[in-house]
């Protein structure tokens, strides 16, 4: 058993915000935190992916960045490739893809190098909780500590064992948020929402999250897209104000051509 004060002082990480290049947003009280898991939610093609790795990415846009494990079970390799080189470039993706058809991959090969160096990638297609645990041990074995922040793309891609799905996605997020406490990491897990909200083009609350997982996560953001505006909604937040109807929104200016968010 633990005082108070001497469990604060034995995860003194916990809490902290990892690195963001969105300032409104972390402006807004949507830090996502080490020590916790954080929820992003949006209908297919809104850019979810884009947003979680331009977070893992950019860090707080001025070069200054957290160590990253990405567990990316969703996308391909070549997608989150050509996405690094754009988020990097700032270059379409259609253009980078040329590049590298006329030209070989050498010279992105270098750019995606530098800009993703405190980046590791797992791109198994069906993760299940021994894996994860042995790729952290792994990570933390080379690196002498565990990353700063963990990347789940997407939840329901890890494979907790189960044939029902709603069930398998609770105890997805209760593994994830187990991680992130014991090992002060900030976790940070995709998911889908509900059919009649995957247009992408409505705010998208709360309850419009696909599964039983809202309980457990410290942070739910839910994603939106209207014209050249990324939408973000903080519908949960233990740390600060949050609007579970998703009306209220941090607007991000979006170009998902060139992979580029800013705000």
């Amino acid at each position: 058993m633990l005082r108070v004060s001497q469990g604060r002082a034995k995860n003194t990480g916990s809490g902290l915000p990892i690195r963001m290049p969105f300032t409104s947003l972390a402006a807004a009280k949507g830090a996502i935190r080490r020590g916790g898991l954080t929820l992003i939610a949006a209908g297919p093609g809104t850019g979810k992916s884009v947003f979680a790795q331009t977070i893992a990415q950019k860090g707080d846009g001025n070069g200054n960045v957290d160590s990253v494990l990405y567990f990316s079970a969703d996308s391909s390799a070549f997608d989150i490739y050509i996405r690094a080189a754009a988020i990097a470039t700032g270059r379409t993706m259609e253009s980078l893809e040329q590049e590298i058809e006329e030209h070989g991959p050498s010279r992105i090969d270098a750019i995606v190098d530098k800009a993703t160096a405190h980046m590791w990638m797992s791109f198994r297609t069906d993760p299940t909780e021994e894996y994860v645990v042995a790729q952290l041990r792994a990570y933390a074995e080379v690196h002498g500590a565990y990353p700063d922040l963990v990347v789940m793309d997407n939840l329901k891609n890890l494979d907790v064992g189960g044939e029902d799905e709603f069930r398998a996605l609770e105890e997805a997020s209760v593994f994830l948020s187990g991680i992130a406490k014991a090992a002060n990491i900030a976790v940070v897990a995709l998911q889908h929402v509900r059919g009649d909200l995957e247009s992408g083009r409505e705010p998208i609350p709360l309850s419009g999250i696909r599964g039983k997982v809202t309980k457990t996560p410290q942070l739910i953001l839910t994603l939106y897209r209207g014209n050249d505006l990324l939408h973000v909604a903080i519908v949960k937040n233990r740390g600060g104000k949050a609007d579970p109807t998703g009306m209220t929104t941090v607007p991000l200016y979006a170009d998902l051509s060139r992979m580029f968010i800013q705000g």
